[in-house]
């Protein structure tokens, strides 16, 4: 059981249009995942206290693969003391492991335990073409995103 690697870093953003011209346009990321539909499934922004809310999610890559994921919210809303239009904890960092399972008992073993269960999804970058997810917080809130492909 190991980390693999950083999956991804995602980041809130006001407008994915404006992002993705600046991420790829200027800093010539490639485009990987188009701007999707908004996602209409809150199992994610319940489990971190949020109320209902869409958002969608593009993703952008560097040569070397690693990734952007760029989320935009429909309604933002302002972090107190923040001058930017954020959602608490939506900032987050992605791991890829080998054996999300394992994780899960690790965590339990150090007494953590995900806010957001493992969840499967299905995409084209696993070789199964399922994937598997789940987040939790870092001590300081951060969250941590494990991911399996």
């Amino acid at each position: 059981m190991k980390i693999l690697g950083i999956g991804h870093v995602g980041v809130v953003v006001k407008s994915l249009e404006k992002a993705i011209a600046f991420y790829n346009g200027v800093l010539g990321l490639e485009i990987a995942e188009a701007p999707g539909e908004w996602v209409t499934d809150y199992r994610e922004t319940r489990a971190m206290g949020l109320p209902d809310c869409l958002h969608r999610i593009a993703t952008l890559k560097a040569p070397d693969g690693s990734k952007i994921e760029l989320v935009e919210f429909e309604e933002p809303r302002a972090l107190e003391g923040s001058e930017v239009a954020d959602y608490n904890g939506k900032h987050h960092i992605s791991f890829l492991v080998d054996d999300i399972d394992e994780w899960v008992k690790k965590l339990e073993e150090h007494g953590l335990k995900p806010f957001l269960a493992p969840l499967a999804y299905e995409t084209e970058e696993a070789e199964s073409g399922t994937a598997y997810w789940m987040q939790l917080l870092d001590p300081f809130g951060v969250i941590i995103e494990i991911m399996q492909y």
